[in-house]
């Protein structure tokens, strides 16, 4: 089948507004700068919201076009696009030796979508990057030596053995208010996810850091992983509304990198995809009243002579209104 052009310059995309919105409103669709064609109305009217209220127009630079998709997984707007010749389809990531990188998503996609629109040689426009944006840490121990390395682009977090408390951490100096919409991707290689009970590993967004529990953290909302388990958790917190750590369902497997993408284009209903597949689609976690998050990989343990070592493979955020 291979990819039909679809688009040039300009591409107009479906909008429903919430409120009312004049024409030449500036809009963030996935770090694509977007410009209100027209008056627009707002999205509902007694509860009941209008089909095909307005669109923006998107310059997006470089040509579109429409490439088919491998099944059974979701696309993000403005995310990575990697084509396989192969198969001759596209995903979020290399699926064999012969995928290579073509552009980014214009739009959603369902996991049963069977193309996807993709704007070819764009580059994901991240606020925030962990790999190449400077990030502040605070090692806790006492005469042990845990590390926080730079393995390439990638921040590796590791305890040792000594029977004490210890913490790793890695926080971007950047921040954003997640209220603008945003969606955050990381990749995580558990190499040794907690030897014990005692370990626990913390990665999302967050409105700081903490010396000895993430949980203690004002505001976040988390993947979480406790020490010598498989479970893959979810878990947030924005001030007002708290939701524990829930299990997803899927489970990691040590040394195997998984994706994690946050959606909090909707911050009072964020949702999150684990390689590409949406989990705990009916648990409503919210950050709505949260007003400041930056990215951080937080990795504890109490005095135990429990180990871990998890690498960062990714943690990137880039800003995405509805």
């Amino acid at each position: 089948m291979g990819a039909t052009y679809k688009h040039g310059s300009t591409l107009s995309i479906d909008y429903t507004p919430a409120s009312a919105t004049e024409a030449g409103t500036v809009l963030n669709r996935a770090g694509r700068v977007c410009l209100v064609q027209t008056d627009l109305e707002a999205g509902s009217v007694d509860g009941y919201a209008m089909p095909n209220v307005g669109a923006v127009a998107a310059p997006v630079g470089e040509n579109v076009w429409e490439f088919p998709k491998a099944s059974g997984v979701v696309m993000l707007d403005g995310g990575r696009v990697y084509y396989d010749p192969a198969s001759d389809t596209c995903s979020f990531k290399r699926g064999s030796v012969h995928a290579f990188y073509v552009g980014t998503a214009v739009g959603d996609c369902a996991s049963t979508d069977t193309t996807v629109l993709v704007c070819v040689n764009a580059l994901p426009r991240y606020l925030i990057d962990l790999a190449n944006s400077p990030i502040q840490t605070a090692i806790v121990k006492t005469a042990g030596a845990p590390a926080l390395r730079r393995l390439g682009s990638a921040h590796s977090l590791e305890l040792d053995a000594t029977n004490e408390a210890q913490k790793v951490d890695a926080l971007s100096y950047d921040s954003f208010d997640p209220r603008d919409g945003f969606i955050a991707e990381f990749i995580v290689n558990p190499v040794t996810n907690g030897s014990a009970a005692a370990v626990d590993f913390n990665l999302g967004i967050a409105s700081g850091t903490h010396a000895t529990d993430a949980d203690s953290i004002a505001k976040y909302m988390f993947l979480h992983i406790d020490g010598a388990s498989t479970n893959l958790l979810l878990q947030s917190k924005d001030g007002t509304t708290t939701v524990a750590a829930t299990d997803t369902n899927v489970d990691l497997t040590a040394g195997t990198p998984f994706e994690v993408w946050i959606d909090g284009r909707n911050p009072a209903d964020p949702q999150v995809y684990l390689d590409g597949v949406h989990v705990l689609p009916d648990s409503v976690f919210s950050l709505a009243a949260m007003t400041t998050a930056y990215l951080l990989a937080h990795l504890e343990k109490t005095a135990a002579t429990a180990t871990g070592e998890l690498h960062v493979d990714r943690a990137t955020v880039r800003l995405a209104s509805l």
